[in-house]
């Protein structure tokens, strides 16, 4: 898989430029722009021989037209009329043709059975029975499932299966209907203790070239799970109306091509026409002609996948069956049963989560539930009296292990979602009383959600699209928008020119609060003509056509002073090695811009970097004219240009998370976040050696002050005279061979250069890092591994993970990850293969606190010991609750309430997790919270 490919990039230059690594099968696919016939960056390409495969890695960095090239291993390389599945070249892990391997099967079980074997389950989608025998399995004597499916020949295999065991039966019909048929069957509504539903398609349907299910087989175009009853594709494709054909492939088909629906749909009517070739039969018939209208994809999949996709689920009505059978699995479950849904698309997870608002128990630490509960006792409440609801609690969904991706390759979409049902305040009553008292607008009536557009999208978006279709301006508006109508009318002009340059991907965000114009209507920085240089200013809607027409008679400005600057310097007339395209967009709003910053690229200018080779210039346009205004009376320094959006910095060699301010109140929320420290900031590094020393201590905490090194400017060193700086280093995993460690690191001070000096202190300084790494550790390393990065030799450093609170919207959290830059995630693949991609799931012991809140005043340290046991084994001398004061009959303690108890403990991730899922969970007649923090005493010593 080729990334970061010039736009002139071309099939033949590309075949050339990887020729020398070995025999090419096939043709190379290249990502072509469908309006200009450009390459959009991306590209592969299929060998006949794994060296060949290997050596095309190698050249990872290598220059291509001006473009250092990213060169990684295709996760998939299997696609109609593609190489490996045909030519013999390398494919990944597929599942065998006829054969079902049910998807996360072990963590379905652990799940939705748990510990209760006796009890009721249902199977919602038996297919060919894989996941329903493993819950058997798992069941004891007395235990037994009830399973549903709508294909005969799925229930003509569970009938079979009843034969062989008597604690299993099978039921025709959707499981929409199983709140219906089961007490039939003698199962009482509330009994359930679990419900599982695997939606989409079995293996052995998918496979089956008589249902139609896949564009690369011949077959008859069916797509229906029961052969029996309704209308088949071919059918609906003959009789419907274009516009039901144009919505039904919009409403359930790809949504980032919404155009893709009106070719289809065009193509057919011409089709069925007189004198036309009919509407297609076949499947091959219709896949050829979707690939004739959409061409082929940017994905490692057949063009008409998405198309196939968006006619099963409108005839089969897979949406309408998963809501109902939500709604029946609410009925059927007893209280704290489970529910496990394991989705394989976003429209099925955006339904789950659009169902789960509706009947969501509000947590304890809900905002609104607290509330609630603090003002439902008082005189003047004006609300009304809620009572409380079955409904839902969710866990944190869970995906598949990597070895169940390399036996199983089928389930890399797969999600599990886990849903508990409890009885409480629903969210959303709350947010109707709070609507109600308040006078606060429900964003739920605003609009009607559909699958094609789930409730997940950013409030950018929403905007960006409210713009195209010049909807009429918001209320929210009146404070902020045009003074008089002279002024609407010009920025109506404005709009209208930027909707005609579609060539344009970026619009600048929205101007102050001063009424500079209104939302969503600040122009992209203008190009001067005939000027070389371009200047990174917003222009008003006002001002706008005479600077057009002003820009030529100007004369050129001299380059003032660094103290006199205003704005970002002019960009330079050469060509920076560093495009805007290395740069990844995280999060984006109204108020902020996450991205993940590539190696080679200061932050701001400087000394050398005045006009070319930093994220502001690399973002021209993006930021408002304001907040490219000199800070320098926030920071002091002179020698430097630092923008009032660039709140904090990363080092030119380090790559990661990197948080921009686009209005003064993000800047100022996100510069209190820092100072305060409120802010979780979490680094990935490869260290040379161990920092756990002889012991190795898989957790270490430093606690170190730094102060800059006289002998070495720009450089830091351990001083007690310094000021303090706190790391916490997790070791996720240790190379014997090549001593090398992979770490991640807390920062809890955000000192210059702190990690790297911290690590050199354990004796494990950064890879790769000049500075602070010995000359024979880094010749050793190097002579090993040749590591090459987009930027040059760099520490292997990398900002991984922010999480804080929205600098505006204070209620509201935001977590932001980076995915690992290529050197780092080639080394992690080459020392540590089975580890996951994501560092979020790395192997990791940490000291916590586990705090449990809600306990009965009896409970002793024993049985709160008990408590925790399905999770963690915790003595019980080290678990601590508050002494009680006999006299006065209230329990007293300096940090512990009535109720509340601790436990320090050592715990590995999995083991975390199965903590966290305790909250909720019954200790005699009360419902106990158990929140889990880190160890604060590792934390702050001294």
């Amino acid at each position: 898989f080729l990334k970061y490919l010039p736009t002139s990039a071309d099939e033949d230059g590309v075949k050339e430029f990887l020729g020398s690594c070995g025999e090419i099968c096939g043709d190379v696919r290249l990502m072509r722009d469908s309006a200009t016939g450009q390459c959009k960056g991306v590209a592969w390409v299929s060998f006949t021989t794994q060296a060949g495969a290997d050596a095309a890695v190698k050249m990872s960095g290598n220059r291509f037209g001006g473009r250092n090239v990213q060169i990684t291993r295709a996760k998939q390389v299997t696609w109609a009329g593609g190489h490996a599945s045909t030519v013999g070249g390398i494919a990944g892990t597929i599942q065998a043709v006829g054969t079902h391997t049910p998807a996360m099967g072990h963590e379905v079980v652990a799940a939705v059975v748990g510990k209760d074997t006796d009890g009721v389950f249902v199977d919602g989608t038996f297919g060919r029975g894989g996941h329903s025998r493993l819950i058997l399995k798992a069941l004891g004597k007395t235990g037994s499932l009830h399973a549903f499916d709508l294909d005969p020949e799925a229930v003509k295999a569970g009938r079979e299966l009843e034969k062989q065991d008597s604690r299993f039966k099978i039921h025709y019909g959707g499981f929409s209907s199983m709140a219906e048929k089961l007490p039939e069957a003698g199962v009482k509504l509330g009994s359930v203790s679990g419900v599982f539903l695997d939606l989409g398609i079995s293996s052995p349907q998918l496979d089956e070239a008589l249902r139609g299910f896949r564009p690369e087989q011949s077959g008859p175009l069916d797509l229906r799970f029961d052969l029996t009853k309704g209308q088949s594709a071919s059918d609906f494709l003959r009789t419907a109306p274009r516009d039901e054909i144009v919505r039904v492939l919009k409403e359930y088909g790809d949504p980032s091509d919404p155009h893709a629906a009106v070719r289809v749909a065009d193509a057919v009517c011409l089709a069925r026409m007189p004198g036309g070739p009919g509407a297609p039969t076949t499947t091959r018939q219709f896949a050829d002609l979707v690939t004739a209208c959409r061409g082929y994809e940017y994905q490692a999949m057949h063009s008409a996948k998405a198309v196939f996709q968006a006619l099963r689920i409108h005839l089969n009505d897979e949406f309408g069956e998963l809501r109902g059978g939500m709604g029946a699995a609410l009925e059927l479950l007893q209280p704290m049963g489970r529910l496990g849904v394991l989705t394989w698309k976003h429209s099925e997870c955006a339904l789950l989560v659009e169902f789960l608002r509706t009947k969501e128990v509000a947590p304890l630490q809900f905002p609104l539930y607290r509330w609630y509960q603090e003002e439902k006792d008082k005189e003047d409440f004006a609300g009304n009296q809620l009572k409380k609801k079955w409904g839902f609690v969710a866990d944190a969904a869970q995906r598949p292990s990597a070895e169940e991706l390399r036996i199983n390759s089928r389930s890399r979409s797969a999600v599990l979602h886990i849903l508990k049902k409890r009885q409480g305040l629903l969210c959303s009553d709350l947010e109707e009383e709070a609507a109600s008292i308040f006078a606060w607008q429900n964003p739920t009536d605003q609009a009607e959600r559909t699958p094609s557009a789930p409730s997940g999208q950013s409030r950018l978006n929403k905007k960006r699209k409210k713009s195209q279709q010049h909807e009429p301006e918001q209320d929210q508006e009146a404070e902020v928008g045009p003074a008089n109508e002279e002024q609407e009318e010009v920025e109506a002009q404005v709009k209208e020119k930027k909707c005609k340059k579609a060539s344009k991907q970026r619009k600048a965000s929205k101007a102050d609060e001063d009424g500079e114009c209104a939302p969503e209507e600040a122009e992209p920085a203008v190009e001067k003509k005939g000027k070389k240089n371009k200047k990174l200013a917003e222009v008003t809607p006002d001002d706008e056509e005479a600077q057009d027409e002003e820009t030529e008679k100007a004369p050129k400005k001299k380059a003032r002073k660094v103290s006199q600057v205003d704005e970002v310097p002019a960009k330079p007339t050469k060509k920076c090695s560093h495009k805007s395209s290395s740069i990844i967009d995280l999060f984006e709003d109204e108020d902020v811009l996450a991205i993940s910053k590539p190696a080679g690229l200061l932050c701001h200018p400087s000394p050398g970097f005045w006009d070319h080779g930093t994220v502001v210039h690399e973002l021209e346009g993006r930021l408002p004219a304001k907040m490219l205004k000199h800070r320098e009376s926030y920071t002091g320094e002179a020698d430097s240009f630092i923008p009032r959006a660039v709140v904090h910095r990363l080092d030119r060699g380090t790559t990661g998370v990197l948080l921009l301010a686009k209005t003064p109140a993000a800047e100022d929320g996100l510069t209190a976040q820092f100072k305060g420290r409120s802010m979780k900031k979490r680094y990935v590094a490869i260290l040379l050696g161990h920092p756990g020393g002889e012991d190795r201590a898989e957790t270490i905490s430093v606690n170190e002050p730094i102060a800059s090194d006289p002998s070495r400017p720009g450089k830091v060193m351990i001083s007690e005279s310094g000021k303090v700086a706190k790391s916490i280093i997790h070791v996720h995993a240790y190379d014997e061979a090549s001593d090398l460690s992979l770490v991640s690191v807390q920062l809890l001070t955000g000192r210059q250069h702190q990690i790297r000096i911290h690590c050199k202190h354990q004796g494990a300084p950064i890879a790769n890092d000049d500075d602070y790494a010995g000359a024979a550790e880094l010749a050793k390393f190097r002579k090993k591994f040749k590591v090459e990065s987009t930027g040059g030799k760099r520490p292997l450093l990398h900002c991984w993970k922010m999480e804080l609170t929205h600098p505006v919207n204070s209620d509201e959290p935001l977590t932001v990850k980076a995915p690992l830059p290529p050197d780092i995630q080639s080394l992690v693949a080459r020392l540590w293969p089975d580890l996951p991609e994501d560092p979020e799931n790395w192997p990791c012991v940490t000291k916590y606190r586990i705090l449990l809140r809600g306990l009965p005043y009896t409970a002793e340290a024993q049985s709160i010991a008990d408590f925790l046991k399905p999770a963690v084994s915790v003595p019980a001398e080290s678990v601590r609750v508050p002494k009680k004061n006999t006299k006065r009959k209230y329990w007293t303690d300096a940090t512990l309430r009535a109720g509340e108890a601790e436990a320090f403990v050592e715990l590995s991730n999995e083991e975390a997790e199965l903590v966290r899922k305790l909250s909720g969970q019954k200790m005699g007649s009360r419902w106990i919270e158990v929140i889990l923090e880190l160890d604060s005493r590792t934390n702050t010593d001294g």
